[in-house]
């Protein structure tokens, strides 16, 4: 995978300084860069919905965001058996975001988790997970999160009542 780290090798861009860059770049239009930058900016948009018409169609109001980001969660074994692959895996699914918005997502890389914390009353503070709190197919919390996640929704996660058939409770020296 080629990466802005690995110059020469196709720079993928999707690192958090290449937005800022661009930014000052189009303010401080410094010289030398382009001959004409309204030029540049102009070639730039219709080099995009040309891109744009390529991927979705002539029709402009029917293009659908997401459709550029498309997500598939494989699983790492059974997404190797034709057969059954679909009912291991997730997607493929239209997701929002991008690189440089608090739902970091680009079609390589894609949130881990969702979590708001209340530090006020940590109660009501959520939780998700993208797919579920299991790896293993067979298991009722096989992807049980993913309609929540993709909904964005989240679970309170309820620090004072713990529903657990048995805790481990560390308790400071001297208390």
């Amino acid at each position: 995978m080629a990466d802005a780290a690995s110059p020469g090798k196709g720079a993928a861009y999707e690192i958090q300084i290449a937005p800022a860059v661009i930014e000052n770049l189009l303010r401080t239009r410094p010289a030398g860069w382009f001959p004409d930058y309204d030029d540049a900016l102009l070639q730039n948009l219709a080099d995009a919905t040309d891109e744009g018409k390529r991927m979705q169609g002539p029709d402009v109001t029917k293009w659908a965001y997401g459709a550029y980001l498309e997500l598939t969660i494989a699983h790492p074994i059974g997404h190797r058996l034709p057969l059954v692959a679909k009912y291991f895996d997730i997607g493929p699914v239209w997701m929002s975001g991008s690189s440089t918005t608090v739902k970091q997502t680009t079609r390589r890389l894609g949130p881990s988790m969702r979590m708001n914390a209340d530090l006020g009353d940590w109660d009501r503070s959520l939780m998700n997970l993208p797919i579920g709190q299991s790896g293993h197919v067979l298991s009722t919390h096989y992807k049980d999160q993913w309609d929540a996640y993709y909904n964005a929704t989240s679970f309170p996660m309820q620090f004072r009542k713990v529903e657990a058939v048995s805790t481990l409770e560390f308790v400071p020296e001297g208390k």
